[in-house]
């Protein structure tokens, strides 16, 4: 009015609007970091099996269209109760085993001193787990205890207060998927985890590798394997200069090569040599094939790489066996144990270079079909399974 122009609602109190709520709170939203939420979900899928990725985003549109099975959270009490009942599942399963066994193999006769000795066994057993609720699974010293065989001398004093031996056969068989593993299985390519037996882990002094390859060779196990294996590399690079200068490239890089296949003798003694003298996959990988004459394959998380012999095909009397070699924790080498299905290991594609190809590569190349079959079956079945 003072000004001498016209109302606008900004001049009345808020009690005149239509909308005005005396009672109602209006807060401002939270303002949400997009940036940073994703960078954290991205952080926390990284840690994640690749192949549970595919459940993992499922799960999340999920949650967010409200379509997902919440899981009521138990009591520290039932947490007890259900390890407590996994444990005497457990030990059933165990039981109901080993009299099978002892049935087919002995009378069905006891001593009076063996019910005395089971009795009291049972006895034992039920305060021990009055006392200790929360301790009912048993822990990896009783485990091995109980996979060798061994009575629980410590708190029983003999075997005979140990009660009935155990079936080594049944434990190991409810045991297998916790212990045939080893921790480096999970840094192996999915499709081929299934076929590795047992892995060779050698100590992280940076020969790691060139002791991988001793191992695989069958040469002392000592400093000495793998010297001898830096040494015959050296004699092939000299034997075959020119072929590997053209390979890697000029002598320039050849040079740096032997720099790094060679270990002055007062060094030898010393507990770790330097990073460049390190096994490399694409330096050494193809004077290993030649020097070895068998396929080298490199396998990580990555990407697998299979390097052929290129100057001496397949021998017709005998069949060389490749040699595995994985690369875990991005900087150390061990030995994996890859077994066969119907005699053929799987082998990766290998690295071809058109100024090598030969009468040697070609031969190899037919000699390893079976198994580059082997390998692309197993990948294209896991790739598959990831989709789903």
């Amino acid at each position: 009015m003072e000004r001498d122009d016209g109302l606008s609602p900004d001049d009345f109190h808020l009690q005149w609007h239509l909308k005005y709520n005396p009672e109602a709170t209006i807060t401002d939203e939270e303002e949400i970091d997009l940036d940073e939420e994703i960078k954290k979900l991205s952080i926390s899928l990284s840690h994640e099996n690749p192949s549970d990725l595919a459940k993992i985003f499922e799960q999340i549109h999920q949650i967010a269209a409200g379509t997902h099975t919440a899981v009521p959270i138990q009591a520290p009490e039932a947490v007890e109760a259900d390890l407590e009942k996994e444990g005497e599942l457990i030990e059933a399963e165990l039981k109901k085993t080993t009299n099978k066994r002892e049935a087919n193999t002995k009378p069905d006769r006891r001593s009076k001193r063996s019910k005395i000795v089971n009795q009291n066994y049972a006895e034992d057993s039920e305060a021990s787990n009055n006392d200790r609720k929360s301790d009912s699974l048993p822990g990896l010293a009783d485990i091995n205890r109980l996979a060798a065989g061994r009575p629980k001398s410590d708190e029983a004093g003999s075997e005979a207060s140990y009660g009935e031996a155990i079936d080594n056969d049944a434990l190991l068989a409810l045991l297998d998927p916790k212990i045939k593993n080893s921790p480096y299985v999970n840094q192996a390519p999915i499709h081929l985890r299934y076929l590795i037996s047992s892995i060779y882990n050698p100590p992280g002094d940076g020969n790691c590798g060139f002791r991988c390859v001793s191992k695989a060779l069958g040469y002392d196990h000592s400093n000495n394997g793998l010297w001898r294996v830096r040494e015959e590399m050296m004699v092939e690079i000299t034997k075959n200069r020119a072929t590997y200068s053209r390979l890697q490239g000029g002598e320039r890089e050849i040079k740096k090569i032997e720099n790094a296949i060679q270990v002055p003798e007062d060094a030898k003694n010393s507990s770790t040599v330097p990073p460049e003298k390190w096994l490399d996959k694409l330096s050494h990988g193809q004077i290993l094939a030649n020097t070895y004459a068998r396929p080298v394959i490199f396998l990580s998380i990555a990407s697998c790489t299979t390097f052929l012999p290129t100057r001496a095909p397949p021998p017709p009397e005998s069949t060389p066996q490749p040699m595995y070699l994985l690369h875990v924790d991005g900087n150390h080498w061990v030995l994996p144990d890859v077994e066969a299905i119907d005699g053929v290991k799987p082998i990766p594609p290998p690295i071809s270079s058109k100024k090598s190809t030969s009468k040697a590569v070609k031969a190899w190349l037919s000699y390893i079909q079976e198994g580059l079959a082997l390998y692309n079956k197993g990948l294209v079945a896991a790739t598959s399974q990831e989709k789903k």
